[in-house]
């Protein structure tokens, strides 16, 4: 295993377009895998903060308002469909009375 500093060395060598060994390469692969799983379990360790859970109480709330307006929509619209219709026969009929009358 090869010690923090130097693989900082040979980070800082490739990240400035320096060649590296095969076995230096290999070393810092390794090195970058380490830090990828210290980095990992810190933050699945971290707790979520506050702030973020209000987030996710206002996103949740929101969304709950949002399926009671939809289906308030809903209803609606199926009420705006049957006076459409209760309309449209009503029209039928005045139609058919006019025409009755003018006979």
């Amino acid at each position: 295993m090869i010690a923090d500093q130097a693989a900082r060395q040979l980070h800082d060598k490739a990240t400035r377009g320096e060649l590296l060994s095969s076995e230096e390469q290999a070393s810092l692969n390794e090195w970058y895998a380490r830090q990828d799983e210290a980095e990992t379990a810190e933050l699945s360790q971290a707790a979520v903060p506050e702030r973020l859970e209000g987030l996710r109480r206002d996103v949740d709330a929101a969304m709950t308002d949002l399926r009671s307006v939809a289906g308030r929509i809903q209803t609606l619209s199926r009420e705006n469909e049957a006076l459409r219709r209760e309309i449209a026969v009503l029209q039928r009929q005045l139609v058919d009375k006019i025409a009755a009358q003018s006979a």
